[in-house]
């Protein structure tokens, strides 16, 4: 089954608990009412792009 999209605004935030306050997928997960694995792969492709965070 094809994902729904997450809302940019909720892919920074949770790249901003990462990044700024060190949470791994899984709290970010709980904090967010997301999977577990949602945020896992949000956190890959990042990381996969390169690109650096603010």
């Amino acid at each position: 089954m094809a994902q729904k999209r997450l809302p940019m605004r909720k892919v920074r935030k949770m790249l901003g608990f990462h990044f700024d306050e060190g949470r791994g997928a899984r709290a970010i997960a709980t904090h967010r009412g997301l999977a577990r694995r949602s945020a896992a792969q949000t956190l890959a492709r990042f990381a996969a792009s390169g690109q650096n965070w603010p």
